[in-house]
């Protein structure tokens, strides 16, 4: 229960007042929003030192930390433009590890959810997709539980359990999650429409 309302109340209730939520950039995750600059918390060669590409296209670059000053998540994910010297924030995932108890997972998911989806009221359309196969994961072990609160001008809000199979953990080493994420309307045209040639 602490975890969760960590979740709720430092990751992602950083609003002036709960009606003024009309986009991403209302929500922190760590302290840090969408359009803030990594550089405020990292240091540029940190943040060089740790770059992972994921895309076929390399418009948009990573950076993962576990850094010590986090209170709610286990590891942060960020992405910004390759080109871009302020490395400002496009996305962010907060990640919580739930090592071989997605039933748990599940539950603070469900919790979570509730608690957007009363936060949002109107303002979001809601896609709670089930359950699937995760497309990392050939087998088709893998699966991922993902609903999406998508803001009116492109950019969107995610909360998501990974049950990951005993081979990929064996092979990768990934563990059970559950992801928080956010991302700019810039992103998710990407995610869409250009990562992946």
């Amino acid at each position: 229960m602490k975890k969760l309302l960590g979740i709720l109340v430092l990751g992602l209730m950083f609003l002036s007042t709960p009606s003024q939520a009309d986009d991403i950039s209302d929500f922190q995750i760590e302290g840090m929003s969408i359009g803030d600059s990594l550089l405020d918390l990292f240091s540029e060669e940190e943040i060089k030192n740790n770059l992972e590409f994921f895309y076929d296209n390399n418009k948009f670059i990573s950076f993962t930390s576990k850094h010590a000053t986090f209170e709610t998540y286990d590891l942060v994910q960020f992405h910004f433009k390759s080109n871009d010297k302020k490395y400002i924030i496009h996305s962010m995932d907060g990640t919580l590890i739930y090592d071989n108890k997605i039933n748990e997972c599940h539950k603070e998911k469900d919790k979570i959810v509730k608690e957007l989806t009363k936060l949002f009221g109107k303002k979001t359309t809601i896609e709670d997709l089930g359950t699937y196969s995760h497309t990392y994961d050939k087998s088709g072990k893998s699966k991922v539980s993902p609903v999406y609160f998508d803001f009116k001008d492109g950019s969107s809000f995610a909360v998501a359990c990974t049950d990951w199979s005993e081979e990929i953990t064996k092979e990768k080493g990934f563990t059970d999650r559950l992801k928080v994420s956010m991302d700019s309307k810039d992103f998710n045209f990407f995610i869409n429409n250009e990562a992946y040639k």
